[in-house]
């Protein structure tokens, strides 16, 4: 059970079948045996039919609920300077995430073959992807306004904010045009890069903006490799749309 985890529950077998009386052993033996079975049987049978859960589709489905976890915090984080600043809402998609996470790397350990380094790798892009909007969640931490970051830069990240949303919910099963999304978050970016004069002090502006942009650009790149890595994560086995569902409603239930 150290080794394998997925076995522990011969030892559950093990001890039920210890537990008997130590006369008729062997009648004992068979009882229990034969009740272990059919608990096997019925369990077996009832998550086919009833619950079919298998260990790919747990990891998926939670890897799912990460991105739009992601998704989550960067609006609250978004809503530094949009003018409606939501804290408890992203600590609470950050918890969120890393438990999410956490569910995933369990079910991976539960696979083989291509599939687990598959899901492995699509995993470690997701966690990337959560430290680049940390980067400009430390950019505009101070910002408490539009005032202090200007119309410009809350214009190109509105922007920002929606494509990316995009990108994200085509990663999680909906049917959006997941290409122009990015398409439009490359073109926002050059404009992005070039921001007005605003109120706060030159250099202090010109710092601001370049951790921003260096956010920004680290989030498209991480979007455009989980878009890659997602083509070997759900080749169409297990209905990408109905994990995405499911993630979805445990999410928001949380």
């Amino acid at each position: 059970a150290a080794f394998r985890p997925d076995w522990r529950y011969g030892v559950v077998a093990a001890v039920a079948l210890s537990l008997g009386s130590v006369e008729n052993t062997t009648d004992t033996a068979i009882d229990r045996g034969i009740a272990i079975g059919l608990g096997v049987a019925i369990g077996m049978i009832s998550s086919f039919i009833i619950w079919p859960d298998s260990a790919a589709s747990r990891a998926r489905r939670h890897a799912q609920s990460a991105l739009i976890d992601i998704r989550r915090r960067l609006d609250a984080i978004l809503s530094h300077v949009f003018g409606d600043f939501k804290e408890n809402k992203q600590k609470k998609a950050q918890r969120d995430f890393h438990d999410h996470v956490k569910d995933a790397r369990s079910a991976v350990r539960s696979m083989t073959g291509d599939q687990q380094s598959a899901v492995e790798d699509y995993l470690d892009g997701i966690e990337h992807l959560n430290n680049s909007v940390l980067l400009i969640d430390r950019a505009l931490s101070d910002a408490k306004n539009t005032d202090e970051v200007g119309e410009d830069v809350v214009e190109w990240l509105k922007g920002f904010q929606e494509q990316t949303r995009t990108v994200i919910d085509g990663l999680t099963g909906e049917d959006v045009d997941v290409k122009s999304a990015i398409s439009k978050l490359e073109q926002g970016l050059q404009k992005g890069g070039q921001p007005k004069t605003g109120g706060q002090s030159a250099e202090t502006r010109r710092q601001e903006i370049s951790v921003i942009d260096f956010g920004v650009r680290e989030v498209i790149a991480d979007l455009k490799s989980l878009i890659e890595i997602s083509k070997r994560v759900h080749d169409g086995s297990d209905g990408a749309q109905k994990l995405a569902y499911m993630a979805r409603e445990m999410t928001y239930s949380r």
